[in-house]
């Protein structure tokens, strides 16, 4: 028999056969009878007790449901409830009371029985003890963790809620009130993610969208997760913006019109971005808006000709704001994410265009945006098309409405950024924005395209594309002319002079720039990890025992920083 064939059976006899099988009590109870060797043979038996419920049923050793009903046991006995011990043996069970790692062990198998054959009927038992856990005082944080985790589990696989009763519906509202306000971030951390896990178990298994407040007895779980944004841990502001998400995923894929709570939302978490001082909610927020964007253009039926102009006001209006900030953070996951939001507009710009591609091939496949890169993918691939008869009519004006959402400007500025990933995702969107409006292979583009302009500020990354445009522009590279609206006209000569001396905002042209940057030279440097000189993981280990030997040596002055090539 198979080590793990044997486990179940031990746990199962240990829990299952001992009231009433004399001759298998005693022989495991003189092998359990010392704590450590006790606790490490049940957790071996429940590690692998959810592979073996799904075994053929020839070859079960017990039903699954008969497994299930161990596990409870264990649970019970875990928190100290003596009801659940079978008789004569006390001296064993004393070694699992209160054993937070047998806890955590069983409420991952109870978790991974979830998907058994012929256990949804146990719904009610198994919340029952989960929710015993959730409202014990002693709970770990972990533990805690985990019992939320395993009633996700348990309602993703027994959404019919009339499994419930209302005690349960009440007692769960009770834990979830409870906890949301604990001492410890932790479990505040654990249960705002559990309120949005739970929402988005429900819609994707495509219930009614007031399910979650029937589960939860008419509690309002995004009031709880709006007071959860105030929270003084990053962490737990971070998991309700996500839970937030998730919750109000439905209402964006219904296209229902915003409410004021929404909106409220909304501007709140305009305010985290523009105001928190730690990344882990302002990364949120970003990825927060990604899926508002993406939930909204995935649910709904459009021509490739419908403009963005027809999505929801707030959306857009937000989405503006959040390219302004995003892009402007110090935080460079922060701008990784506000140029995935980029993306997503210039999908909806252009998909369905000629000649724009969706995950263009442009997009190398890195495995981490400071991981070593081979040789071989180094090699840029480009691809130039021949001219099809004309672009897309309208193309002038989905290029201008780009630009007037800040998308043209946030790329610009990552282009320049001085973290790799930031310019190499802004650079691979460039060159996708290039091939589209503006591809290579055409002496000129449309007439209307060519005149579609872009404003430069007179500082910062302005002036860094400023300095070169002017190194590269040729002297009968110029921009357009909208002087009527205040902006200076500047040539190649101007945009030195701009970046010497600091001047206002200049507008050039999209397609002047695009193709004035050297952005396929600038990207064939980019994919290249930055210890391209020496592409080897040792490269890496000397950075790292170097950097250590300095902070060692007793010549290192205090304060003094160590640079290492690697972040």
């Amino acid at each position: 028999m198979k080590s793990w064939v044997f486990a179940v059976c031990v746990l199962f006899v240990f829990f299952v056969l001992i009231p009433t099988a004399d001759k298998h009590r005693f022989s495991m109870v003189d092998q359990l009878k010392s704590k450590t060797s006790c606790i490490s043979m049940i957790c071996v038996c429940l590690t692998n007790t959810p592979q073996i419920s799904l075994m053929p049923a020839d070859l079960l050793p017990c039903p699954s449901a008969s497994i299930v009903t161990a596990v409870l046991s264990l649970l019970r006995i875990c928190s100290g409830d003596s009801s659940s011990s079978p008789a004569g043996c006390p001296e064993v069970f004393r070694n699992v009371i209160s054993s937070g790692k047998v806890q955590k062990s069983a409420l991952e198998a109870l978790t991974g029985l979830s998907s058994s054959p012929g256990v949804k009927g146990m719904l009610i038992e198994v919340l029952a003890v989960l929710i015993e856990y959730l409202n014990h005082p002693d709970s770990d944080p972990i533990v805690l963790h985990k019992s939320y985790q395993a009633v996700v589990q348990w309602l993703s696989v027994c959404v019919d809620l009339s499994f419930t009763t209302d005690k349960l519906q009440q007692d769960l509202v009770e834990v979830v009130k409870k906890r949301v306000c604990d001492m410890r971030w932790e479990v505040r951390d654990s249960t705002v993610e559990f309120l949005g896990k739970l929402a988005g178990v429900l819609v994707s298994a495509k219930v009614a969208p007031d399910t979650s407040e029937v589960l939860l007895g008419g509690c309002c779980s995004a009031s709880l997760l709006r007071e959860a944004l105030q929270d003084p841990e990053s962490y737990v502001r971070a998991s309700a913006i996500s839970a937030l998400a998730q919750t109000l995923a439905h209402s964006w894929q219904q296209g229902a019109a915003p409410t004021q709570q929404q909106t409220d939302i909304v501007s709140r978490l305009l305010e985290i971005l523009s105001q928190d001082t730690e990344g882990f909610a302002r990364r949120a927020v970003v990825q927060y808006f990604i899926a508002w964007f993406s939930s909204r253009s995935s649910s709904t039926s459009r021509s490739p000709s419908t403009s963005t102009c027809s999505t929801s006001p707030l959306l857009m209006n937000s989405v503006s704001t959040v390219l302004s900030l995003g892009s402007a953070d110090l935080d460079w996951e922060v701008k990784v994410h506000t140029l995935e939001l980029a993306e997503l507009l210039l999908d909806e710009a252009f998909l369905g265009h000629r000649g724009y591609r969706k995950g263009s091939d442009t997009h190398l496949a890195l495995p981490h945006p400071y991981a070593v890169v081979s040789d071989q993918t180094c090699t840029l691939h480009t691809h130039n098309r021949k001219r099809t008869e004309g672009m897309d009519s309208d193309l002038a004006i989905r290029l201008k409405t780009l630009v007037e959402q800040g998308v043209f400007s946030v790329l610009l500025s990552g282009l320049v950024d001085c973290d790799r990933p930031v310019s190499l995702k802004a650079c691979q969107l460039l060159i996708k924005f290039r091939e589209t409006v503006c591809p290579v292979s055409i002496e000129a583009p449309e007439e209307t395209v060519a005149e579609v302009s872009c404003e430069l500020p007179g500082w910062g990354w302005g002036q860094d594309i400023s300095k070169t445009l002017g190194m590269t522009m040729s002297d009968q590279a110029k921009v357009a002319d909208i002087a009527a609206n205040g902006a200076h006209v500047f040539d190649s000569e101007d945009c030195k002079e701009n970046v010497n001396k600091g001047g206002d905002s200049v507008c050039v042209r999209v397609c002047e720039v695009l193709r004035s940057l050297g952005l396929d030279a600038k990207l064939d440097i980019l994919i290249q990890s930055s210890d391209h000189v020496h592409n080897s993981p040792l490269s890496l280990l000397q950075d790292i025992l170097t950097a250590g030997a300095a902070h060692s040596h007793p010549d290192t002055q205090p304060g003094q920083e160590v640079i290492v090539d690697c972040y």
